[in-house]
């Protein structure tokens, strides 16, 4: 065979290969404003008849920064959108969005400063009030002030000062759209488009404009040429310049194709060091290539939505991530678009490495992958809208990006209803998750909730080019912004998924675990549920497992490293509980709730104690001790009423000092002789919706939890059980249920209350109240245990106390308010301290003094009083 005619060939195999490889699955494209779609939406806002208001769910730690009603940020290349003024002024923060309202009014780009020290944004304002404004982007200029770049045409604004409103243009480039700029020093670069011209993205006349006297000046240089594009692909370029050699600086492109080299897609580096004279030309990765990954032969789909984001570190390296990916794992096997990964490249290592989790990169069901693609808001396709940020030392990365949300009880993807033209469309929910690289990029630590509540879409997370190290250095923290969307969706494309809403841009510093000394898993203490942050959830989820409640395995995952054991006294409780929900509240706690800790994984370290903290944690002050001198006691009088039995569950705190914060009970019946009908909550503020586990009630057990952060004084009703007597109730033991606390602790001084605690429990006769009051014991001579009944025929002050033959107090068996009934006690031969009374006589007195003007039979001054001989033998 002759060998030209073999190499031709072959390279028509090659070709023809590649371009088969991805011809058989539905890939997607990304939608990109135009000005036609503009107008169409603007339209839609002038006549709007359903107006949808975001009425989101309170967040701790997030912080409005404005609202407007276009639900869009950006086509591909997240540009800055807030930008750290940490030079010579105060410390803050400059941030822009696209604000625009209903009814005629126009869209215009507002900037606003947040103040750090006061903990507070000064306000939103419109940077030009003279025509409409958009795609507004930020950066930190000379003096703290703000340089701010606006789209259509392209213009460039100086503040005054360091938050100073008061802005003057230095750059005007009309026509122009989709600029992204860079400064260093003195030195400006701005690049944009001449016009939006759909397939011919940078190549119908574009801008590169350079001023080395920070705009006094402008220079012409040239953007990149690249023989046989057509379509440069992204509508957005953001330049950085290399700290270690500047003036070279860089940007990412995505042709839509490079002729024959790449027919179907491909993604570069173009990288200049004399403003654009030439071009060096590095390519990132081919869309028709495929690389060996555990899955087999991997394909990625990156220029089709061609979701960008670059920058260099401070050690001189390039680093891109990748949103909207569209992946075919093993291009044999794969029988439809099924990897959805964030994806991240660097210049040094020239390869791609996988960010987010297999958990959401590759979910196996294909209800979620088909979800993944046919019911993304707008272009948020899969895991999407990648952002990058360096650290202070070269190869420090975090990535923060848009994920779908997940169902913790079902697994499955969360689908939001969204209204669109008078009916009901479903987009999935998402939520905002980043991850932290100390190796440029060669690992990443798990990946973490940044941002987002529950069942909300929760979109395009914009961050800035630096992140901060916290002071004790086990921990960074990112300042983000992020869009709530009140009906989910992208309603400006000419073929939106949803209606036009008011939407929220918010602004949150959030804490991602970077300790370098975590050999286990680093997270916030309290956040069990791992979606970096600790709240009522969290609580929740800390009761239901200690109710014994199931939960998903990712839940039980982080209560077994620890996560939950707030109080480090090796166990996840209602203590836990109380004391995550008062840190969310903003009550003053104990312990460092809602800090990075590092846990240890495999269970080889305690998970009790300082030990399992970072090694820089923040010191934690001694654990508050438990109750010994004062007093609490468990009520349970038993009710008859008929063949039913209801029993109220009470704690008295009136001789402890303290309120009750939370609880955790047991109570056990013999179900041959009583049937659980039901129960109800605590009747006392806060205490009315415990969390009850009555699974096993047919085998006599339940247990129930609960906390309240502010605390119940006096006696608290926490809980009300009915039964349904089988057989004769006179016939029950005297004490038919048992009940148990494992854990109870006090609101605000989160003392252990258990070692103060007694339990008492009680029958009633059938009647609805006895006639008469009465006081009994059996046995008597006991060892070493005696059951007490005692009876109210209307409500009483009750006090019942055991004495020795000298007078002196041994025990208080009873102390308090009580109904009319017929109770049950039991003292079990010991005195106030627990220790075990000696063998001899003792006495039982019963005082006991109604509330009415009745006067008690055999009682001073009112009170029923009445005696008993105890015998105690051992």
């Amino acid at each position: 065979m002759d060998r030209k005619f073999f190499v031709i060939l072959l390279t028509s195999l090659l070709a023809l290969s590649q371009a088969l490889l991805a011809k058989d699955f539905p890939l997607q494209r990304a939608q990109k404003v135009t000005e036609a779609d503009e107008k169409l939406f603007q339209e839609r806002l002038q006549h709007l008849t359903n107006y949808i208001y975001a009425t989101p769910a309170e967040s701790q730690g997030r912080i409005e920064m404005g609202r407007t009603w276009y639900d869009y940020a950006t086509n591909n290349e997240m540009g800055r959108m807030l930008a750290h003024a940490y030079g010579s002024g105060d410390n803050g923060i400059h941030t822009v969005f696209m604000k625009i309202l209903p009814q005629g009014n126009i869209r215009y780009v507002n900037y606003d400063y947040y103040h750090e020290g006061l903990d507070l944004f000064f306000g939103n304002l419109e940077i030009t009030t003279n025509r409409q404004t958009g795609w507004g982007k930020v950066i930190n200029g000379n003096n703290d002030a703000a340089l701010v770049c606006l789209h259509a045409p392209v213009e460039l604004y100086q503040d005054g000062l360091e938050a100073g409103y008061f802005f003057s243009p230095i750059l005007d480039l009309n026509p122009g759209v989709f600029p992204g700029f860079a400064v260093w020093g003195d030195t400006i670069v701005v690049v944009a488009q001449q016009n939006n011209i759909a397939g011919q993205a940078w190549t119908a006349g574009d801008y590169f404009k350079y001023s080395t006297n920070y705009g006094v000046t402008w220079l012409d240089g040239a953007n990149v040429n690249v023989s046989g594009v057509v379509d440069y692909g992204n509508a957005e370029r953001w330049p950085s310049f290399n700290p270690q050699n500047p003036p070279e600086l860089a940007y990412l492109i995505a042709p839509a194709s490079i002729g024959a080299l790449y027919p179907n897609g491909s993604t570069h580096l173009a990288t200049t060091g004399n403003w654009g004279g030439n071009w060096n030309v590095t390519l990132i990765w081919d869309d028709d290539a495929t690389a060996p990954t555990p899955f087999g032969q991997t394909q990625y789909i990156i220029e089709n939505f061609n979701q960008q984001n670059g920058l260099y570190d401070h050690g001189g390296v390039y680093h891109a991530v990748f949103g909207a990916v569209q992946g075919i794992r093993d291009i044999n096997t794969s029988t439809a678009i099924d990897y959805y990964p964030i994806l991240h490249w660097n210049s040094n290592t020239q390869t791609l490495t996988r960010v987010s989790t297999l958990e959401y990169s590759a979910p196996d069901d294909p209800f979620i992958q088909s979800a993944l693609t046919n019911n993304r808001p707008g272009n948020g396709l899969g895991n999407s809208y990648a952002h990058i940020a360096r650290g202070p030392n070269p190869g420090e990365l975090v990535c923060v990006w848009q994920q779908w949300e997940k169902d913790p009880l079902t697994g499955s993807i969360v689908l939001l209803d969204a209204t669109y033209l008078g009916g009901i469309v479903q987009v999935f929910a998402t939520d905002i998750w980043g991850a932290y690289s100390s190796d440029g990029g060669v690992t990443w630590s798990n990946p973490v909730h940044l941002a987002g509540n529950p069942n909300e879409s929760d979109v395009f997370p914009n961050i800035t080019e630096n992140f901060i190290w916290n002071a004790s250095n086990d921990s960074v923290y990112v300042d983000l912004l992020w869009m709530y969307d009140s009906n989910p969706g992208v309603s400006i494309f000419a073929a939106p998924n949803s209606d036009p809403s008011e939407c929220i841009w918010y602004y949150q510093r959030v804490a991602m675990a970077a300790g370098p000394g975590c050999a286990g898993v680093s997270g916030l203490l309290g956040d069990v549920t791992g979606e970096n942050a600790v709240n009522a959830f969290d609580g929740l989820v800390m009761l239901s497992y200690d109710a014994g409640i199931s939960l998903p395995q990712n839940f039980l995952n982080r209560i077994a490293i620890g996560f939950g054991d707030v109080n480090e006294d090796g166990f996840t409780n209602s203590s836990d509980a109380l004391l995550s929900m008062t840190w969310e509240v903003g009550l003053p706690v104990p312990y460092p709730v809602g800090t990075v800790v590092c846990l240890p994984l495999d269970g080889s370290l305690p998970l009790a104690g300082p030990a399992r903290l970072a090694a820089a944690s923040p010191a934690k002050p001694a654990a508050p001790p438990g109750a010994r001198e004062t007093r609490v006691e468990a009520l349970a009088p038993l009710h008859f009423r008929g063949q039913t039995l209801d029993i109220p569950v009470s704690i008295n705190m009136a001789n402890s000092g303290e309120k009750l914060g939370s609880y955790t009970l047991t109570m056990t019946w013999n179900p041959a002789l009583l049937e659980f009908s039901g129960y109800s909550g605590g009747t006392t503020a806060g205490f009315s919706e415990p969390v009850v586990n009555d699974l096993e009630a047919g085998r006599g057990r339940l247990r129930a939890a609960h906390a309240y952060p502010y605390g119940g004084e006096g006696e608290v009703n926490v809980l009300n059980v009915r039964f349904a007597v089988k057989g004769d109730a006179e016939a029950l033991p005297g004490n038919p249920v048992s009940l148990d606390f494992s854990a109870m602790c006090a609101a605000g001084t989160f003392t252990d209350l258990l070692p103060a605690l007694k339990v008492s429990s009680g029958a009633a006769a059938v009647s609805e109240a006895p006639a008469s009051f009465a006081l009994d014991n059996y046995p008597n001579p006991f060892n070493p245990v005696t059951e007490i009944r005692y009876q109210l025929p209307e409500a009483a002050e009750v006090e019942i106390v055991v004495y020795n033959v000298l007078g002196q107090k041994v025990q208080t068996l009873a102390n308090g308010q009580q109904q009319a009934g017929t109770y049950l006690l039991r003292w079990e031969g010991r005195n106030e301290q627990g220790q075990a009374a000696p063998s001899g006589i003792y006495f039982l007195r019963m005082r006991a003094k109604p509330r009415g003007d009745k006067a008690a039979p055999a009682g001073q001054g009112g009170a029923f009083i009445a005696d008993r001989k105890l015998l105690l033998l051992k």
